[in-house]
């Protein structure tokens, strides 16, 4: 099979599971749980790690730091975009570990995700620059590596409720916290992909 043929059957396979309605909750819910063995979980944050140091060198100018990536956000947007989820990431996993309640809820809108909650977050990181959001990536990032590598297996492997929502009414995804971190890792490479090969997301 070629790789659109493999995109189709795995998108017609969605379908089947999540339908109706096709929303995050509802593939959770059909398929397999996810895990994620520890070093696979550091070598995933590493490699974003990394890629983070990158957008010093692509985005050094302010000119380039101010182009549009998208209708309303610039390059700095996005950035600011991956620190406040690599900020909330952290938050949830710190909170799930100790066992803390997180009395809060990010809701996923059907189409464009946390549209509000993503807005907010990227305008309180406005006035910062292209340094002080690379370095919160960077700080943010290892310091979820470091509560992946002292957490118990047995925390990684726990099916956690998360303070994310989705659907009418709201329900709480839960999921692997391994797969949590997986995922975060997943989503910021996603835009860094797009970020440093100059395309619009």
């Amino acid at each position: 099979m070629t790789n659109h043929e493999i995109e189709i059957a795995i998108a017609r396979e969605l379908r089947e599971v999540a339908a109706p309605p096709f929303d995050a909750a509802s593939i959770m819910a059909g398929s397999g749980p996810e895990r994620a063995s520890r070093a696979a979980l550091l070598a995933e944050l590493e490699d974003l790690r990394m890629l983070f140091l990158d957008l010093r060198e692509a985005f050094a100018s302010p000119s380039a730091t101010a182009a549009l990536i998208t209708s309303q956000w610039t390059a700095l947007d996005v950035v600011g975009h991956l620190a406040s989820w690599a900020a909330e990431t952290r938050r949830e996993a710190e909170g799930l570990l100790e066992g803390r309640p997180l009395g809060y809820a990010i809701h996923f809108e059907r189409a464009g995700g946390p549209r509000a909650w993503n807005q907010r977050e990227v305008d309180a990181r406005s006035a910062l620059g292209l340094s002080d959001l690379v370095e919160e990536l960077t700080s943010e990032t290892e310091r979820l590596a470091e509560l992946v590598l002292t957490a118990a297996q047995a925390s990684l492997d726990e099916v956690v409720e998360l303070p994310r929502t989705s659907g009418d009414p709201p329900q709480r995804w839960r999921m692997p916290f391994s797969a949590m971190i997986v995922a975060s890792c997943w989503h910021a490479r996603l835009h860094l992909r797009t970020l440093l090969a100059g395309r619009a997301i």
